[in-house]
């Protein structure tokens, strides 16, 4: 059955190929440039849009649709002002609308649009194409803001910033005003003025029309590098950026003595939190004994397999404002304060007017809560170049430090890309080296890890090859995480894309992808996958999604066992799976998802997953959701236990 599965998509990814290379023409973009103005009167933010200052004034409004027909000339008309004074930069927006009774408009939290039109706005200050920050709402006024930048979007961050739409017999309209105080841009000379990367993004939701300001082409990666370009803002004379948030929070917890008798407690802590920017591009963090009792707490986890759990940071100091110290994957930030008491942390970061990235993290803590471990000091420094075309080099140092005689670790490494003219090719990577030292003594387990991958990143036909490796004793765990070293990894991906409406479909996509793992030392064969998939949305947006995986041949597990060079032999496999998603804008809307896995040398083993999820919109401001699932796992081989064998040795023992 499986193979007559792959000849099936094979067939169709080759011939869809084909359609797509006739169908498709290229895409030609011009950037496009705005301008900001400066007023003396702020206007009221009531998203009216009744001053004479959007009545007047020069406007952004040649949009091109994104989807679903990209470059194509909009159905409605979209107008956007910006202007600044000392304290904020106002943004004004009229999305006109023929049939405004028809405007979809259901009410969502923060950082989450449900069934509504948006609107919505990015600044890049850098103009670097990767570093941006974005802001957008909806005909009720919902906040939705976000960072983007090398790792990707991150909507953790939320802003101080203010809303009010409209909705009016001419469509919706909306203001929006932002502080300075939430930007980061470069200091510049008198008279000098700011340079910014920017775009707009306008959402029908009734029609699913996507309509952009600086027009987007579809065939390349990446959102920020395709932005516009906005101009005016200069002797900008901001504010001081000084915010203190102090604290005071009290408990009772109550627990049963050896001898049985209930003990009480009620401790009461206090602390501080403050913000304080330096310049116009850098801000100082400070945590001063944080209590983060308020957080959400984790899940419990029944771990069964030979890795740590890696958990969520649930901690907004953890969260906001880390997207440089998460660059290169050295910082894990559950490690600080993980089981003890944190005393106090702070993050210094920003960025200079020549686009270089500056963070330091230093944060103290004792590492159980009776206090019998060492004091540890725990410091990320990082450097981060932005390069022409887009491209980066960063540099970072994790290091921690322990009294006492503890065990001291040191993390250096580094991330890259680097991309062409065009965008069209890249050139990316990392590598670290860590040590260990206890005392004066370095320890034997140095390691290192290092990794390069060549893409073509933009055309209808994309792909990528890489290779990656991890010597046997890399481990930045004491700041970092990583689940297993000692491996080889070498991977190659192509993808084919169709992104003009054609037929039944608004678009099409293919992918193929392939992975070989060896473990590093001693050097050996550990498993072989492969994967393809084919997903398209229909003109009555529809999403479907079949995806096809498998291990072609038997593989070792060289962790499953807990013992070293001692593997869990792997049968082969060979799996199946199917997504489906109906159209959201209807009252009615079905999410499902089946899969199934079969293993020839096994066939006892057996793995069947479906999900259903049914959703039901009562009105804009009702809705309910449901989720119906099943899972079956037959005769699973697996770890059970570590034993001693008859001579005292160590016995690993599997069972199903």
């Amino acid at each position: 059955m499986s193979k007559h599965i792959r000849h099936a998509l094979w067939g169709t990814f080759l011939v869809g190929c084909g359609l797509g290379m006739k169908a498709q023409a290229p895409f030609n973009l011009t950037d496009q440039v705005a301008t900001a103005f400066r007023i003396d009167t702020p206007p009221q933010l009531d998203g009216l849009l009744h001053e004479d200052i959007w009545q007047t004034a020069p406007s952004a409004k040649h949009f091109t649709q994104s989807r679903p027909f990209p470059q194509s000339a909009p159905t409605h008309r979209t107008e956007v002002w910006i202007a600044y004074d000392d304290q904020n930069l106002y943004i004004a927006a009229q999305m006109h609308d023929t049939a405004p009774d028809s405007i979809l408009q259901q009410l969502s939290v923060r950082d989450q649009v449900e069934n509504s039109d948006e609107f919505g706005i990015w600044f890049s200050p850098y103009n670097d194409g990767i570093n941006s920050v974005g802001f957008s709402t909806t005909p009720r006024g919902a906040l939705n803001d976000f960072i983007m930048n090398a790792q990707g979007s991150d909507d953790a961050w939320n802003g101080v910033w203010e809303v009010q739409s409209q909705i009016h017999p001419g469509g919706w309209s909306t203001e929006i005003r932002v502080p300075w105080s939430q930007f980061r841009m470069p200091t510049l000379p008198a008279g000098v003025g700011q340079e910014w990367g920017m775009n707009i993004w306008r959402t029908l939701r009734r029609t699913r029309e996507e309509a952009v300001w600086n027009a987007l082409d579809p065939t390349m990666n990446g959102m920020v590098n395709q932005g516009g370009v906005l101009r005016g803002i200069q002797g900008v004379d901001t504010p001081p950026r000084i915010a203190l948030f102090p604290y005071v929070s009290a408990y009772a917890t109550t627990a049963v003595d050896d001898q049985g008798d209930r003990q009480w407690a009620a401790p009461v802590n206090g602390g501080l939190d403050a913000k304080v920017g330096i310049g116009d591009a850098f801000t100082v963090d400070m945590t001063l004994v944080p209590d983060f009792g308020q957080v959400v707490t984790d899940n419990l986890v029944l771990n069964l397999s030979p890795y740590e759990v890696r958990f969520d940071e649930n901690r907004p100091f953890f969260l906001e404002g880390t997207d440089l110290f998460n660059k290169g994957g050295l910082f894990y930030s559950r490690r600080v304060g993980a089981e003890g008491q944190l005393f106090n942390a702070t993050k210094f970061s920003g960025r200079t007017a020549s686009s270089t990235g500056i963070g330091v993290f230093q944060a103290f803590a004792r590492d159980t809560t009776d206090g019998s471990n060492a004091l540890t000091s725990y410091n990320v420094t990082v450097a981060d170049q932005n390069l022409p075309n887009n491209g980066f080099i960063t540099l970072l140092s994790t290091n921690t430090l322990r009294s006492e005689d503890g065990r001291d670790a040191y993390v250096q490494g580094t991330e890259y890309s680097f991309r062409n003219k065009t965008n069209s090719w890249s050139l990316t990577g990392n590598a670290a080296r860590n040590t260990m030292a206890q005392g004066d003594t370095s320890s034997h387990d140095e390691g290192y890890r290092w990794g390069m991958k060549v893409s073509k990143t933009s055309g209808q036909l994309r792909g990528s090859l890489g290779h990656y490796r991890e010597s046997k004793n890399y481990n930045p765990n004491d700041l970092g995480y990583l689940a297993a070293p000692n491996e080889i990894v070498t991977s190659g991906n192509l993808e084919y894309g169709i992104y003009q409406p054609f037929g039944a479909f608004n678009r099409m996509w293919w992918s193929l992808d392939a992975e070989i793992n060896h473990l590093f030392a001693p050097r050996a064969y550990s498993n072989t996958s492969w994967g393809a998939e084919w997903a398209a949305v229909s003109k009555t947006f529809w999403f479907n999604k079949f995806e096809l995986e498998g291990q072609p041949r038997s593989g070792k597990d060289w962790f499953a066992s807990r013992l070293e060079a001692i593997p869990f032999e792997t049968p082969r496999w060979t799996s199946a799976e199917f997504v489906t998603s109906t159209d959201y804008r209807r009252a009615f809307a079905l999410d499902g998802f089946i899969k199934r896995r079969w293993r020839p040398e096994t066939p006892d083993w057996n793995e069947f997953f479906l999900r259903l999820a049914p959703r039901f919109r009562f009105s804009d401001r009702l809705s309910a959701d449901y989720v119906w699932s099943w899972q079956v796992r037959q005769n699973e081989r697996g770890w059970a236990s570590l034993e001693e064998d008859a001579f005292g040795g160590p016995v690993s023992l599997f069972g199903r």
